[in-house]
């Protein structure tokens, strides 16, 4: 037994829909008839209430003619479209320290599906608009490093976004990593505060020295 008539014949046939799949009915004197329904097509589900609904002069329940073309409805009129795809390159990021190469294509982490209406132009309904997180990577970089983010737009609205990922993975290279460090500004400065530091050593070396030969000189 059950109060939604779109699930059975035993009580009211004329309201039987073999395409629905759920949920239940209601009445109250106060809000009328209430319905939940589901409906699958195109492998998705759909799920539609309608509540205070009241009869026709001809004692039908409007709710399930409603719900019922609803229902169609959005199963004809919407679907689920890819808005963006994993391969679409948006940008390179310079690569440094590799013989390999000198950059790295940037792509989205996933492909991106959308439930828009079925006509849909999505090359230009659609307005993507992406940030890199870095200016440039050293090596190594792994295949799937996070580099920006890209946002999608639909009308306006942002509908969804995800993450730019290096393309593929970039070798270090050992020599190239040893020269960067080598002229790095740290090294520099390092180099510079250690002459520094013998000068100043030195120096006070050389006045201690020459202080004893003094000494030594005038007795």
């Amino acid at each position: 037994y059950t109060k939604n008539y779109f699930l059975s014949k035993q009580t009211f046939a004329d309201y039987y829909w073999q395409d629905a799949s759920g949920f239940s009915a209601t009445y109250t004197d106060e809000e009328g008839y209430g319905l939940i329904s589901t409906y699958t097509a195109y492998s998705m589900t759909y799920i539609c209430m309608c509540t205070g609904a009241h009869k026709s002069d001809a004692g039908k329940i409007l709710a399930y003619n409603d719900v019922k073309n609803l229902l169609r409805w959005a199963s004809t009129e919407y679907t689920t479209l890819k808005v963006l795809d994993s391969s679409k390159i948006f940008d390179e990021v310079p690569v440094r320290l590799s013989k390999e190469r000198n950059y790295v294509s940037v792509i989205p982490e996933s492909s991106i599906y959308a439930y828009l209406p079925h006509d849909t132009d999505v090359s230009s309904a659609i307005e993507q608009k992406y940030e890199l997180s870095v200016k440039e990577l050293d090596a190594p970089v792994k295949m799937g490093d996070v580099v920006g983010k890209v946002t999608l737009y639909y009308e306006g609205e942002e509908i969804a976004s995800c993450n730019l990922v290096a393309k593929f993975s970039v070798e270090r290279s050992g020599a190239l990593a040893f020269r960067a460090a080598l002229f790095s500004p740290q090294m520099i400065i390092s180099v510079v505060v250690f002459a520094i530091i013998c000068a100043v050593f030195g120096t006070l070396r050389f006045l201690a020295l020459l202080k004893i030969l003094k000494r030594g000189n005038s007795e």
